[in-house]
């Protein structure tokens, strides 16, 4: 025998019904015009001519009826046969009979929607569970059903940290088919003792349920998804809302996307949008933040200020308070603390590798490029055709010993030619090897030599003949 929600009939129930007494209680349940409808219809008896005999089949998710036109069967103790009767889609159903009955009674198609939604959810074999920590990006990593349509499905665990590392006000109600398969989801949030159910991730017949679930355990939940700031209670009043969801852990590599408290700032995740208060939004669905354009906190002092009175650093993506900041040669700013002044007034990275400490009155930095390398001292000097400049110029100079070419600064050149033993030739203007500069002056003095003892032969020669 096929399963029916409402059991059937008893015996006292007539073929002239128009619903069932259990789908009478399941109608009187929902706060919605067309239920309170069906229930005042219910009221009349109802003929050959009309569809009737309504009830709720499970194993089929359908409605069972007579259609108008065929006589009702009733069994031996009474309840409504099967044969005659046929499966209807809820909507379709229910749409049929008001146009029978109540051609004028006046509703809006989303009533209708909510009302089947409503339906369903009372065949849907499923459980609930709340879930934190790590089984929260369990639920986001497994391969669901169809029915979780959301963005974030099936992203990497290491997305759901947010989530995972704040247990104390972060938790998740999971819906999950009697299969073991998760249908539905839903993040919940804890704000001083009262819990909060966000966005509904399911197919739109469990919505209901949901709604239900949160009724049952006293939280507030969201009736209408758009809506960041207003509440459904219990009761099912509406509330607007805006505070603040303490997060003891704010700061990871990637984030998830957020429905409702998507403003945040160190400490703790808001409703409201106030661009006075929140440094960042979590709505990228690239796991990134997008940063507040008018506030940021600085890198430095750690304050939170107006973002026109500070500086943009690039190469580390975050903002300073200007006055800690030096704009560098390429027209980046970077923190004055991790600077340099070069010796034309602009700025480098000190740990740039192009840096290096000139010889002059105090530290003078300049980039290699515009230094020469002394190979006498080691140090570097500012090379010329840096005029500009407010450190000393130095003249490069390149000499050759023993072959090989060195450059040295002017002031070096006679300790570098004595440092590899050369003499200079003050005639010649030249330096030699000492050892070639010898030998030089051997053949030198032993010329001149020869030239004095040519003079006495020549002089002696004269004189004999006088």
């Amino acid at each position: 025998m096929p399963e029916y929600i409402n059991g059937g009939m008893s015996p006292h129930e007539t073929e002239f019904k128009l619903l069932a007494n259990k789908l009478v209680q399941i109608l009187l349940k929902f706060d919605n015009p067309i239920a309170v409808k069906l229930i005042e219809l219910n009221s009349e008896s109802y003929g050959e001519d009309k569809t009737r005999n309504i009830n709720l089949r499970r194993s089929t998710r359908r409605l069972k009826f007579t259609p108008s036109g065929t006589p009702t069967q009733l069994t031996d103790d009474g309840k409504w046969a099967l044969e005659g009767r046929q499966d209807g889609r809820f909507g379709r159903t229910l749409k049929k009979v008001l146009d029978e009955n109540c051609p004028d009674f006046e509703y809006a198609p989303t009533k209708l929607e909510q009302l089947v939604d409503m339906l369903k959810s009372e065949i849907t074999d499923s459980t609930f569970s709340i879930v934190n920590g790590y089984d929260i990006s369990n639920v986001y990593t497994e391969d669901c059903s169809d029915h979780l349509d959301s963005c974030m499905q099936g992203m990497d665990e290491n997305w759901f940290d947010l989530y995972c590392d704040n247990t104390d006000t972060i938790s998740m109600v999971v819906l999950t088919h009697k299969d073991g398969e998760t249908i539905g989801r839903a993040m919940l949030w804890l704000h001083e003792g009262q819990y909060y159910m966000d966005r509904i991730y399911s197919q739109s017949d469990t919505r209901q349920i949901f709604f239900d679930y949160a009724k049952e355990k006293g939280f507030l939940y969201k009736g209408n998804e758009d809506d960041r700031e207003h509440w459904t209670l219990p009761d099912g009043t509406r509330e607007h809302r805006i505070f603040d969801i303490k997060v003891e852990y704010t700061d990871f590599h990637n984030y998830p996307y957020l429905d409702t408290f998507i403003y945040g700032r160190k400490g703790y995740l808001s409703n409201e949008d106030n661009h006075e208060k929140y440094d960042f939004v979590l709505t990228d669905t690239d796991g990134q933040k997008y940063w507040n354009e008018v506030y940021r906190i600085c890198k430095v002092s750690n304050k939170r200020m107006r973002t026109i009175d500070m500086a943009y650093c690039e190469g580390g993506d975050y903002y300073v308070q200007t006055k800690y900041a030096v704009v560098n040669r390429n027209g980046y700013n970077i923190l004055k603390s991790q600077a340099v002044k070069l010796h034309d007034g602009t700025y480098i990275k000190k740990t740039d590798r192009r840096l290096v400490n000139c010889y002059g009155r105090g530290n003078i930095y300049a980039l290699i490029n515009d230094t020469f390398r002394c190979d006498f001292d080691g140090r570097h000097y500012l090379k010329r055709g840096h005029e500009n400049s407010t450190a000393l110029i130095h003249k490069r100079v390149v000499i050759n010993i023993g072959g090989v070419d060195k450059i040295v600064h002017e002031k070096n050149i006679k300790k570098m030619y004595k440092q590899f033993d050369y003499v200079y030739a003050k005639g010649l203007d030249t330096w030699y090897p000492r050892e070639e500069f010898e030998k030089a002056m051997v053949k030198a003095e032993n010329f001149v030599a020869d030239i004095e003892k040519a003079k006495v032969i020549i002089l002696e020669k004269e004189l004999k003949k006088d």
